[in-house]
C-alpha cells in the first residue's frame, strides 16, 4: 500500500482534526478489509489442499485395490501351476533316483581290486568304497574305513595310519 503524508499548519485546526480522524479510521477499515479478504483467501487454500489430500487418498486406495486384484490373481495362477508340478515333480524324483543307482554301479575305485559301491544310510548320502575286510565306521559325513581311509562326498584323502 502506497501512504501520502501530508503536513498542514497550525493554523487549519479544523482540517487537522479531520485528517486524525480520517488517520485513526480509514487504517481500520483497510485493515478490516485486508483481514477479511485474507481469510477468505486461507479458506480457499484450505479448501483446495483438503481437496488434493482427498484425491491423493483416494488415487492410492485405488492403487492398492488393483494390486491386491493383481496379487489375487497371481495366487490363483500359481495354485494351479502347484498341481500340475506334484506330478512332475514325483516323475523327476523317480528318474533321479534310477540315475542315482545306474551311477553306484558303474562307479570303479582304483583303492581296490574288487570294490564294492553302496549308498550310506545317513542324511547325507556318501558313496562309500567297501572291498574285502573292509568295514566303514559312519561319523556324521565322515566315513572312516580300518585300512587308514575315509572320504567326503567326491574327495578322497588318505588318512595317517596308527
Amino acid at each position: 500500500m502506497r501512504c501520502k503524508v501530508i503536513f498542514f499548519n497550525n493554523e487549519k485546526n479544523n482540517q487537522l482534526e479531520k485528517l486524525k480522524n480520517g488517520l485513526i479510521v480509514l487504517p481500520l477499515i483497510m485493515l478490516t478489509i485486508y483481514i477479511l479478504c485474507k481469510d477468505k483467501n486461507k479458506n480457499t487454500s484450505k479448501k483446495k489442499e483438503n481437496d488434493e489430500k482427498n484425491n491423493n487418498e483416494k488415487k492410492n486406495k485405488q492403487k492398492k485395490k488393483k494390486k491386491k486384484k493383481k496379487k489375487k490373481k497371481k495366487k490363483k495362477k500359481k495354485k494351479k501351476k502347484k498341481k500340475k508340478t506334484k506330478k512332475k515333480e514325483e516323475e523327476e524324483e523317480v528318474k533321479e533316483k534310477k540315475k542315482k543307482k545306474k551311477n553306484i554301479t558303474n562307479n570303479n575305485n582304483s583303492y581296490h581290486s574288487n570294490p564294492k559301491t553302496s549308498w550310506s544310510s545317513s542324511e547325507h548320502s556318501v558313496l562309500v568304497s567297501k572291498g574285502p575286510g573292509f568295514k566303514s565306521v559312519s561319523l556324521g559325513r565322515l566315513l572312516v574305513l580300518e585300512k587308514g581311509y575315509f572320504h567326503t562326498f567326491s574327495r578322497r584323502i588318505q588318512a595317517i595310519n596308527e
